[in-house]
Formats: C-alpha cells, structure tokens, sequence
C-alpha cells in the first residue's frame, strides 16, 4: 500500500513538496494515473501578508495511517483530487486555501449546505476545533464537496436506543472503508466535555487503534448526528452542529436505503449541490434567516 501511496504522491507533483523544484515538461507521472488534467493551470496565489497561525504544512499528517487507501484520482463528483490537493496546500505547501483561512476572532462561522431537500446551516465552532474547522472552510472554497453525496443514512433501534446520523464527503461517493481522505489526514481534536445531541457534526475516524496519536481523522468524510449519542462522546472530533435546516437534516435521513446487511445505504442519495461559507454572522442573527 505505502509503495502505491508513494506512487501518488509523486503524481501530485514535486512542486507541492520541495519549493523552487519544477515539472519536467512531458512527464506522465506528474500526474496521479496520467489522469487528463485540464490545460489550464490551476492558479496559487501569494501567501496573505498577515501569516497563518496554523500553515498546512505542520498541521496535516501526510502519512496514511493504518488501513487508509490511496486516494482516488477523480471524486464521485468528477473533480481531479490531486488538483483540490494543491489548491489547499499551495504551491510548495504553503499559500494555499489552507493557509488563506482567516478564522473570525468576532461572530459566528456557518456554512450553508445546499441539497434539493433544501439548505442545512451548520455553525462551525473554530474556537473548540481550529483545524478541523480551517479544513472544512478550505473544502468548501475549492468546491470539494460540490456533487458529492450523503452516502450513509442511519435510522436503527438497537434495544433503548436509536441510532441515526447522516454521513457526507467520501470522495468515492460510498463511504467504503479507507477512502475518507484527498492526501492527508487531521489529528483529533477530541474535547471530552461536548456532547453528541441532535444535530451534532463530526469528524469520521477510521479508530484503527485507541491510541490518541493514532485516532487521525478522515479529511473529508463527515457525520451528524440526529439524535442524541452519548456512546460517541470522547471518541470522535466535534467540529459544529446544525443551526438550521433539521428538518431537512431528518427528511434526508427518513428516505429509503437499500435492505441489505447495514441498511444504511440511501436508495438515492441525496445530492450536496455547494457548500458556502459565511463569516461574522451575530448570534441574534441565525434564527432570522
């Protein structure tokens, strides 16, 4: 797995890893699988004067943990995953989206995800989990998450409990084991006093292991949660909560899933049309809208 992980990121391109170093002109493997990458180049712009607190290059694990696969060349959506890559790590890792992300000192930070079942506003709590925030925000700007699918929808009763949660941003549009990620991985950022309550949002783990160091998070498979799961709490990364659109939230989550061993595969998935981000929005202001 490590050599074709290796194989991939030589694809993404020297460029991204060592500064100064140029593509040889003509050569295949600068690109993940001699995928067609569109003529035009995708355009880096310089590094904001004011410097990011927290820049890619020191705050992503590159390395796959255990049991995570080499990530696709093309999302479910049809976005080239090498070039969503550079765009939020930047030319040499640095200047990206990453580190274009000014996290607000002041208001609130939503993000409204759009479907055809209507809009989900989810309010990102930068102070409680700054990274996994920082990449959701870059996600979402590089369009990331435009076509892509709620892949898993869960409405169970197990004895006293109900299980239910929506599950979005696989890039292979499934949520199959070991693709969660476009090239790099989060450290958790677990608080243990939050609590799983409706409308909850988190980040996927893959928990191939107890240790701490070991619990990366998926960079771009997320969940909510539609009820209250006090058997998550402390063992996923909490990142915000839905403010507004659970009603839309719950309708997703009603339609019909496939009668097989899990019965959390959506018969038709509903589909993340955008996701925008809206900076310094008032507390008072939220349930205006």
């Amino acid at each position: 797995m490590l050599r074709a992980w290796m194989t991939w990121a030589v694809g993404v391109g020297i460029a991204i890893g060592a500064a100064g170093c140029k593509k040889p002109e003509g050569d295949k493997a600068a690109s993940p699988a001699n995928v067609n990458v569109p003529a035009v180049a995708v355009s880096q712009q310089a590094a904001p004067a004011e410097q990011c607190d927290d820049p890619f290059r020191t705050a992503v694990v590159l390395d796959p943990p255990l049991g995570e696969q080499r990530p696709p060349d093309q999302t479910a959506a049809g976005k080239n995953v090498a070039r969503i890559f550079e765009q939020i790590a930047g030319n040499s890792m640095t200047g990206g989206l990453w580190d274009q992300v000014r996290l607000p000192k002041t208001g609130k930070l939503l993000a409204r995800v759009k479907t055809d079942q209507g809009d989900i506003v989810i309010e990102l709590w930068h102070d409680v989990a700054p990274r996994h925030v920082r990449n959701f925000v870059a996600l979402a700007k590089s369009g990331y998450f435009d076509g892509l699918k709620f892949h898993r929808s869960t409405r169970q009763e197990q004895g006293d409990k109900t299980i239910a949660y929506l599950e979005g941003g696989c890039p292979l549009g499934t949520g199959e084991y070991g693709y969660g990620s476009i090239g790099y991985w989060l450290k958790p950022e677990i608080k243990t006093d939050l609590k799983h309550e409706e409308g909850t949002v988190g980040a996927w783990s893959s928990k191939d292991s107890d240790a701490a160091d070991d619990l990366n998070n998926a960079s771009t498979k997320f969940y909510v949660t539609l009820n209250k799961a006090p058997w998550m709490d402390g063992q996923y990364t909490i990142f915000g909560r839905i403010v507004q659109g659970m009603d839309v939230a719950h309708t997703i989550n009603r339609r019909p899933v496939h009668d097989d061993e899990f019965k959390d595969r959506p018969k038709e998935p509903v589909v993340i049309r955008s996701v925008t981000i809206e900076t310094g929005v008032a507390a008072n202001q939220i349930a205006a809208r």
